[in-house]
């Protein structure tokens, strides 16, 4: 009600509940928050942080007002926004035999031990159709362990027990400090991250500058907050 009233003097203000799924809640969506609250001082702002899978139910089911996910989501009663690409990659350790190669395949990845992203995730049902797309079924993958935490996989595959694939945009550090190598997919594997919320008719004015900061930010950092994508990618479907 306060939220509603302070709109007729054309504030922005109240809380606003936001989910998102791991890559994007850890490496993309602190620095937009900050200044989304920079601007709106008087918003609270909550963040859920689950798979992309747990995020899209939420907002369904009015948990959340609005959630940042890895991939489209497949229900029809959200809206979804697409906001950026992202390109995933393989990552090795630096001794790895396929370290040094330019590129590499979905046949050669299933031959060597694999660590996987958990069921639900955003990143595991997009690196699953690159194998089905590609030749591979998931199944006969030789996965060394499933794990829900990006650095939990970057840690085992720095250990040397497997290769991953992963966000290029969340190994930056680990490149620079030479603990992991990156090596693009052939063909070469993108996503685009999209923002999911319920079509109602009548939205928040809180809501809706939420989604306009939000797609416009990530239209601007091109090659600062996600390198690898390509602008123009925002629209709705």
């Amino acid at each position: 009600m306060e939220a509603r009233v302070g709109e007729l003097t054309g504030q922005v203000t109240g809380p606003l509940m936001i989910g998102a799924s791991t890559t994007i809640a850890e490496y993309l969506l602190p620095r937009i928050l900050g200044e989304f609250k920079e601007r709106f001082p008087q918003v609270q702002a909550q963040l859920t942080v689950a798979n992309s899978e747990t995020v899209a139910a939420k907002v369904a089911d009015h948990s959340l007002d609005v959630g940042l996910i890895e991939a489209p989501s497949h229900n029809p009663n959200l809206t979804t926004l697409a906001c950026c690409e992202d390109e995933l990659v393989m990552i090795c350790a630096p001794s790895h035999a396929l370290a040094a190669r330019p590129g590499v395949k979905a046949r050669e990845i299933a031959d060597q031990p694999y660590v996987s992203r958990e069921l639900g995730s955003g990143t595991r049902e997009v690196v699953d159709d690159f194998f089905k797309g590609n030749g591979v079924n998931p199944d006969d993958l030789h996965i060394e362990m499933e794990l829900g935490s990006r650095e939990a996989i970057k840690g085992a595959v720095e250990a040397n027990l497997g290769v991953a694939i992963m966000s290029a945009s969340t190994v930056n550090k680990e490149i620079q400090l030479g603990t992991l190598v990156a090596v693009p997919l052939i063909p070469r594997l993108t996503r685009e991250l999209t923002m999911v919320y319920a079509p109602e008719k009548f939205r928040s004015k809180l809501l809706d500058a939420f989604i306009t900061f939000v797609d416009n930010k990530f239209q601007q950092c091109n090659t600062d907050v996600i390198p690898m994508k390509r602008p123009g990618k925002g629209r709705v479907r």
